[in-house]
């Protein structure tokens, strides 16, 4: 019996993202880990996992079926209303 691929996992940032999508694939190289600026909306509706670093909130409006957020960058404050 084949494994299920798994969602992708969305990197949302307002900042310079090559740094991080580098260290992310590096470090979960299982795992397939999108910029959300690459992500077209059908699989924009499967990402149930988001890492964040200080992203603008309305940038995670797009991915309905988020389950996890994880930020990387300190000031969540700002992602609170989303909840």
């Amino acid at each position: 019996m084949s494994r299920a691929t798994p969602p992708p996992i969305a990197f949302v940032s307002r900042h310079d993202s090559s740094r991080w999508m580098e260290a992310l694939t590096t470090a979960m190289p299982g795992e397939s880990v999108l910029d959300e600026a690459g992500i077209d909306d059908a699989t924009a509706q499967t990402v149930e996992i988001a890492i964040v670093a200080d992203p603008a909130p309305e940038r995670l409006a797009r991915f309905t079926n988020l389950r996890w957020v994880h930020s990387v960058w300190a000031g969540v404050e700002r992602l609170i209303p989303l909840v």
